[in-house]
């Protein structure tokens, strides 16, 4: 693999200044490993390009069922049964789809007659869907969110998806310590954070307070993935607040 020796010197020297502050100042450690990560992706994703992998030209969707007051659904695109029985907090795996237009139907299991949620959706060439069922103003509705698979060798990142309909703004930060992600709301997803690979606590607070709505300890990031921690449930109902991984 060719790699422009300027691009590889500053991801190199990214890489021993956030090692540096690892553990001496865990702020300077994200700051500077997220320009190795920045430049390290960069040249991943040009050598890619430069191959013209097929890959490259694959749609995808999944689909999560990320709706605390929506009983099991089905899954129709295009009027055709593609996932029958998706229970809360559950998710399919990737389906491959060619680019263009789908209408995406939810009812509930085994009454097709109930549809609980019609929309269009434009699926783009080469790029993966998450679909994300979630309740808002008493209705199922789905949430369209573009996913990235790619991750340079030995490398890990990280974002998180706002689903609580009943929660306020979050913030989500380290166990005791620094905010990764500010003023999160329902809805919202996360910019990806480029991790080393790690076990880390994390919690999510209520946004611009130290107070916890929920801790996520022992988040294992392992390399080569990407991950999406999707936040749902009811905070003080049934089901409530929860953290649900997809990976990638």
């Amino acid at each position: 693999m060719h790699f422009s020796s300027d691009s590889f010197t500053e991801a190199t020297r990214y890489q021993l200044l956030a090692d540096y502050y690892k553990y001496s100042d865990p702020a300077k450690h994200i700051y500077y490993y997220q320009k190795h990560y920045h430049h390290l992706y960069n040249l991943i994703h040009q050598q890619a390009v430069r191959n013209n992998s097929v890959n490259n030209n694959i749609s995808k969707v999944r689909v999560l069922h990320g709706a605390p007051r929506t009983k099991i659904v089905d899954v129709y695109i295009n009027k055709e049964l593609i996932l029958r029985g998706l229970r809360y907090k559950n998710s399919s795996e990737y389906l491959e789809l060619p680019a263009g237009s789908y209408q995406v139907e939810l009812t509930i299991t085994d009454k097709p007659s109930q549809i609980l949620s019609s929309s269009m959706l434009e699926i783009a060439q080469g790029t993966s869907y998450t679909l994300a069922a979630l309740n808002s103003d008493g209705k199922t509705t789905i949430l369209p969110v573009s996913d990235d698979e790619e991750v340079p060798p030995g490398e890990t990142k990280v974002r998180f998806l706002h689903l609580s309909p009943t929660s306020p703004n979050v913030d989500i930060a380290v166990k005791k310590g620094d905010v990764i992600f500010s003023d999160l709301e329902f809805r919202s997803v996360t910019d990806y954070l480029p991790l080393t690979p790690m076990t880390v606590d994390l919690e999510i607070r209520l946004a611009g307070t130290k107070e916890v709505v929920l801790p996520i300890n022992r988040v294992n990031v392992k390399p080569d993935l990407a991950y999406t921690i999707a936040v749902v449930g009811l905070p003080g109902e049934s089901p409530n607040l929860d953290a649900i991984f997809l990976v990638p």
